[in-house]
């Protein structure tokens, strides 16, 4: 099995040029590596923090959608990290405001994983 250990969050992006609409999208790089692999067919699970929040709920439905393993997920009614993506304009890369503090945010130090 491909175990997969990081954040699943949710990224936040403008909808038109006026900011007054967003879509929420699934995001973080080891979820999207567990998402490919289990679209793909693999064996594979994910290892995070997920909220009990409308977004963690999404994220969790995603995971499912494409049969990753989820049991070993700390679920938890911390609110969802989010990332808010300025898509940038056609000379600039886009650029990206993370929202981690007091979130589920997954940190990482040298005795191991802290969720």
């Amino acid at each position: 099995m491909i175990t997969c250990l990081g954040e699943a969050l949710i990224d936040l992006m403008p909808a038109d040029d006026t900011g007054a609409l967003w879509h929420a999208r699934a995001g973080g790089a080891p979820m999207n590596v567990a998402v490919a692999a289990g679209r793909l067919g693999a064996p594979v699970g994910f290892v995070g923090h997920l909220s009990t929040d409308r977004f963690g709920r999404l994220l969790r439905q995603h995971l499912d959608d494409a049969a990753v393993d989820i049991t070993r997920c700390v679920v938890s009614d911390a609110p969802t990290t989010l990332a808010v993506v300025d898509p940038g304009g056609a000379a600039t890369e886009p650029s990206f405001g993370f929202h981690a503090a007091g979130t589920t945010a997954v940190r990482l130090d040298d005795t191991g994983v802290e969720v």
